[in-house]
C-alpha cells in the first residue's frame, strides 16, 4: 500500500519533523540573537514527477497543520501468529506488497498489543482478508485485546498450521513465514512476510479501513 508508506512521511514534512534522518525528533531551530527556539512547519511541499516528456515541478497548497491519513479504502485484514505455545491475532488496517522478487508483503502492527510480542517470535504468519460481511470478526479482533479476551474461542478456528490458527469463515488468506521485523520511529512496527501459499476460493466484496473506522482499538494507540 503506497498510499500507507507516503502517509507518515508527508506527516512529518509538514509538521516539520525530520523524518529523513529518523530521529524521532522534532526539527527546532534558535532564532539568531534571541536564544528563542521554535519549531519550523512545512507551509507547501514540492513533487517533481516524470513521464515521457520529462520531469515537472509541482507545488502544493498550504499545508501547515494538515492532517494525512492512508487510503481508507484498503483491505482490512486479520492477521495471525503463534511462538511459543501461544497464539494472537488483530485486526490490521497498515498493509500491502512490499516486492515483487522475492515475493514479499508486508504489515505494520502496533507495539502496544499482544500480537506484536507474539508475531515478531513466530515463524508462520496467516494474513486473512475479510469480506463485507465479517464486521463482527472486524470487532472482536479489533475492540479488544488479547491481553483481557481469548479471541479465538469467539471465533471458528478451522486448523492451525505451526501452531498459527487459520479463521474458517475467511477463506481468502496468506500463509507464510515470518522474515524480517523493522521498528523505526512509529508506534507500529513493520513485519515482511514470505507467502509459501495463496489462497483465494472466489471474488468478494472485501471489508474497507473505512468500514472499520469507527473500532475502538482494545488497547491504547500508543
Amino acid at each position: 500500500s503506497l498510499a500507507a508508506d507516503l502517509a507518515p512521511v508527508l506527516q512529518d514534512a509538514i509538521t516539520g519533523q525530520m523524518y529523513g534522518q529518523r530521529t524521532g525528533q522534532r526539527a527546532v531551530f534558535q532564532q539568531a540573537g534571541s536564544g528563542a527556539q521554535f519549531e519550523r512547519k512545512s507551509i507547501r511541499l514540492q513533487f517533481i514527477t516524470g513521464d515521457g516528456q520529462g520531469s515537472r515541478l509541482m507545488n502544493s497548497g498550504i499545508l501547515t497543520d494538515a492532517p494525512v491519513t492512508a487510503d481508507e479504502r484498503a483491505n482490512a485484514l486479520i492477521v495471525t501468529a503463534s511462538a511459543d505455545g501461544v497464539a494472537a491475532g488483530c485486526l490490521v488496517g497498515f498493509h500491502g506488497q512490499m516486492s515483487i522478487d522475492p515475493l514479499r508483503w508486508a504489515v505494520w502492527i502496533s507495539e502496544a498489543n499482544k500480537t506484536h510480542r507474539v508475531i515478531t517470535r513466530a515463524k508462520i504468519v496467516v494474513i486473512h482478508f475479510l469480506a463485507e460481511t465479517d464486521r463482527d470478526l472486524a470487532e472482536i479482533f479489533g475492540a479488544h485485546t488479547g491481553d483481557e479476551l481469548d479471541k479465538f474461542a469467539m471465533s471458528d478456528v478451522s486448523r492451525r498450521i505451526g501452531g498459527t490458527p487459520l479463521l474458517a469463515r475467511c477463506p481468502n488468506v496468506i500463509i507464510g513465514r515470518r522474515c524480517d521485523v523493522v521498528s523505526l520511529d512509529g508506534d507500529h512496527t513493520c513485519v515482511s512476510i514470505e507467502p509459501i501459499a495463496i489462497r483465494c476460493t472466489e471474488p468478494f466484496s472485501p471489508l474497507r479501513y473505512c468500514d472499520i473506522a469507527d473500532i475502538d482499538p482494545g488497547h491504547p494507540v500508543s
